[in-house]
């Protein structure tokens, strides 16, 4: 790896770590909110090598995220952002919106009791035009022919 990839990984290790990016946030402010969007998460853990899991993260990755947010943040549903947008409502400081993608089985049966757990609300996009039916989102078919 070169030294400039592993200088630039090593800064932002530290910067995390060191709390430095949470206090950047916190005194700079934030204005709007903070939406993070998921794909999957499956629950064998997997490494980033694994090209068919690059956009999923392990149950126990996203239980750590669910942790840090109900820490750190004060996560809103979907309506609550839509009260802001329309009419202005106060939302809360570092508020976040958890947001699903493509709508996989997976959001349903590991993301779902855990968010249940946490008490935090997620807003899921569903690919209806796949419901009952056996063919793979298009990415996944190309991902799955190149390997």
């Amino acid at each position: 790896m070169p030294a400039r990839t592993l200088l630039k990984r090593a800064f932002f290790l530290a910067a995390r770590y060191s709390g430095t990016n949470f206090m950047l946030r916190s005194t700079l402010g934030r204005s709007g909110v903070l939406v993070l969007c998921y794909h999957g998460v499956v629950g064998e853990v997997h490494t980033p090598t694994d090209f068919l899991y690059r956009n999923t993260v392990s149950v126990a990755e996203f239980r750590s995220h669910l942790e840090f947010l109900t820490r750190h943040f004060h996560p809103v549903s979907a309506s609550e952002l839509i009260s802001f947008c329309h009419s202005g409502e106060a939302l809360e400081p570092q508020s976040v919106l958890v947001t699903f993608d493509d709508g996989y089985r997976n959001n349903l049966t590991q993301a779902a009791p855990l968010l249940t757990h946490y008490g935090v609300p997620a807003l899921f996009s569903v690919t209806t035009g796949y419901i009952g039916r056996t063919d793979v989102l298009w990415p996944d078919e190309i991902n799955l022919s190149v390997l």
